[in-house]
């Protein structure tokens, strides 16, 4: 039933939002050098690779050698208080983002061709947050049983604190998030993602 109320759901908010899709695609194209969906990597379900899409909202052909060390110190537990002024999910001031990045950014609409991955079967609406490779090879054991489901758009942990959270304690959301999963829960999260983008967006 999850499967294919994703995919019924991914189908529906491709068509509502193909408007703001197709501005915010010409906008990217018009601003800066580059191909309008960015794609990357990604650890998913029982640890398979797969491709994810997002709208690019950064510079074309940015260097992520910082963003891995910031990545790595934060899953170790040894971010500095420079990484800490801008929260611990991104970095502070990016500078490889685009202007036009950090608005659609702010409102999570870089992350709308993700439901492409839905449809695919790459990706649920909700689960667990997508995982970069070379994050997936500093997980402690445990940690890796967040693998077991497919990664989600959003979820317990991106409506939880986001940037506010230790790495450890976004982790045991998603395992929470495994562990008492059902479909009431995940419209739950689905109504508290669009009233958090909506209301209570992160710049």
């Amino acid at each position: 039933m999850k499967i294919v109320l994703d995919k019924i759901f991914a189908f529906l908010f491709l068509f509502i939002l193909s408007p703001i899709m197709v501005m915010v695609g010409i906008l990217i194209k018009l601003t800066s050098p580059g191909p309008v969906l960015f794609k990357q990597k990604r650890v998913g379900r029982e640890a398979g690779v797969f491709k994810l899409y997002k709208f690019r909202s950064m510079k074309n052909g940015s260097d992520d050698k910082e963003h891995k060390e910031f990545m790595q110190r934060r899953i170790k537990g040894m971010l500095t208080e420079k990484d800490r002024e801008g929260g611990i999910y991104k970095l502070k001031n990016d500078k490889r983002v685009t202007w036009i990045g950090r608005v659609i950014r702010a409102y999570g609409i870089d992350e709308l061709p993700q439901f492409l991955n839905v449809l695919k079967g790459d990706m649920s609406i909700v689960g667990p947050r997508p995982a970069l490779p070379y994050e997936v090879e500093l997980y402690q054991g445990w940690q890796k049983e967040r693998l077991k489901i497919s990664p989600g758009i959003t979820g317990l942990w991106q409506i939880q604190g986001r940037n506010r959270l230790d790495f450890e304690e976004g982790i045991r959301l998603d395992l929470k998030y495994i562990a008492e999963k059902s479909l009431t829960a995940d419209f739950k999260i689905m109504f508290k993602t669009a009233w958090i983008l909506l209301f209570r967006r992160e710049r």
